[in-house]
């Protein structure tokens, strides 16, 4: 899609339908090229406008570039794309996945199991008390959900699981 069409669908979500939380999966395929840093910054600009105007959240998945490795988890300045995306963001939510641990126990290999499957960084936070941190989160197979500590019972849904 072109920004604009982006744009204007989250225009009418909001106004025909009361939407009040938008996901933008992703920044990639909002029509931009990766090196157009000024259309980048536009149409950041612009959902940013579109969520102060209307009271509205709009969550824009925007990929990290690719490192060394994926050991660590990627941070701030290393989403892809133009700087302005995480400066004028009010939130940077950063996931990663533990692909060493993951793989070791595809391999059988059970000794990594203190370790978390996944973390959550906030790395950063305009509103509130500005608190930036980690939440390491340990995925259960059966519910498809994470969870804060290891061996903890996922939360049930009346009617799902």
């Amino acid at each position: 899609m072109r920004p604009e069409t982006v744009i204007g669908t989250i225009r009418y979500a909001v106004d025909q339908h009361a939407v009040t939380h938008i996901l933008i999966d992703s920044l990639m395929k909002c029509g931009m090229a990766p090196n157009d840093y000024p259309a980048q910054k536009k149409f950041v600009n612009d959902i940013q406008a579109i969520a102060h105007q209307e009271h509205v959240h709009i969550h824009l998945v925007a990929h990290s570039r690719k490192g060394d490795n994926d050991e660590k988890p990627p941070r701030l300045h290393d989403v892809k794309g133009t700087s302005e995306i995480c400066d004028m963001a009010e939130n940077v939510l950063s996931v990663w996945k533990n692909k060493k641990k993951i793989e070791l126990q595809s391999q059988g290999n059970t000794s990594k199991d203190d370790e978390s499957d996944a973390i959550l960084l906030v790395d950063s936070q305009r509103n509130g008390d500005g608190w930036t941190g980690a939440f390491p989160l340990w995925f259960d197979r059966e519910s498809f959900q994470f969870l804060s500590a290891p061996n903890l019972h996922p939360l049930e849904f009346e009617g799902v699981f």
